[in-house]
């Protein structure tokens, strides 16, 4: 009863990453509707959660075999994807009225990039440049035998001290530190948070936090929102724990919506990479039709998203595998999930 199927495969986890993209996608169409969405409480550790896992997956290998297949698995598709959100973007200016000229096809996104991580057709795609760079450094760390603990620390030690910047350091040097630290802690703890002693101290952590000292950050920005800087990190350290504990724990059953979280789940990088651009597109062809703001808007994002999402999934892996990183009729595991 540990959530492992007969093929080896984590079902818990898979349900876990489906529920966590899932919650992203309506996260962001909440925010960019400007409709407020409880769950960003309930569920603040979702993106360590990517890093986290991404940790536990890790091997260390040499360094040209770390980079060509975190570059194949990361890079193209931030790359492909990046492209398509701004030819989508390109084309909402062109319907506004706008200028195509230098500066919205070259330099806002190569701006975009090196202040942001992302182009603004395609912002959740900095998540993908930052895990290529956390991937690589923390190879290089550890085939030094330099101490995981050690990395952990100090990397936790100065996102804390990064985010007193105020956006004034590129993005990715912030978020960086913070994936780099649950990256090392996922590595630390792969195996070792699945106890008696982990679970009841992630879930003492987490009540107690909750109760006393609620803590949020935008990771992509490395901003507080609430509370206390190092009071989320112990906060998302011990969310990780628990809901990952919970999933080992208590197996899914078998029902529609966990069949479709898990399915999310082991093919999440479509999803991930599409979603933002379906709501650009949305947007690009709703406006001037209704206000762009509000349940009417969420609802057609929303409904949007049901309907192109799973069909691009499946026509990308059908027929261009290789733009989401995976191998041509492979889908073996989530890619967010595996990283």
């Amino acid at each position: 009863m540990n959530g492992v199927n007969a093929a080896g495969r984590d079902e818990g986890l898979d349900l876990i990453c489906g529920l966590l993209i899932v919650h992203m996608i309506i996260g962001h169409i909440s925010l960019m509707a400007g409709v407020n969405y409880a769950l960003w409480k309930v569920l603040f550790f979702f993106m360590p959660w990517f890093f986290f896992k991404a940790g536990m997956h890790h091997r260390a290998v040499p360094l040209k075999q770390c980079l060509i297949s975190s570059a194949k698995r990361l890079l193209v598709p931030f790359a492909v994807f990046s492209l398509l959100g701004e030819a989508v973007r390109l084309i909402g200016v062109w319907k506004s009225g706008g200028s195509l000229d230098i500066s919205q096809l070259v330099i806002i996104p190569v701006a975009g990039i090196l202040k942001n991580g992302s182009v603004a057709g395609n912002l959740p795609l900095w998540f993908l440049l930052t895990l290529f760079l956390v991937k690589a450094v923390f190879n290089i760390l550890v085939n030094k035998k330099g101490p995981v603990v050690g990395v952990m620390t100090m990397a936790f030690i100065a996102a804390t001290i990064a985010n007193f910047a105020n956006g004034e350091l590129p993005l990715y040097c912030e978020n960086f530190l913070s994936g780099m630290g649950f990256y090392s802690a996922g590595y630390l703890l792969k195996q070792r948070q699945y106890s008696k002693l982990w679970f009841g101290l992630s879930v003492a952590v987490v009540g107690a936090i909750a109760l006393f000292c609620p803590a949020s950050v935008d990771m992509r920005t490395n901003n507080t929102a609430t509370g206390i800087y190092w009071v989320w990190i112990i906060y998302c350290l011990g969310g990780i724990v628990m809901i990952d504990n919970l999933a080992r724990l208590y197996p899914p059953h078998k029902s529609l919506i966990t069949s479709i979280l898990q399915h999310v789940g082991r093919y999440s990088m479509s999803y991930y990479v599409l979603h933002w651009v379906v709501m650009v597109i949305v947007t690009v062809a709703l406006t001037g039709l209704i206000p762009t703001t509000g349940w009417i808007y969420w609802v057609c994002m929303t409904v949007a998203c049901l309907c192109v999402l799973p069909v691009a999934d499946y026509l990308i892996m059908k027929y261009i595998p290789a733009a989401t990183g995976m191998k041509p009729a492979i889908r073996k595991r989530s890619q967010l999930c595996k990283q």
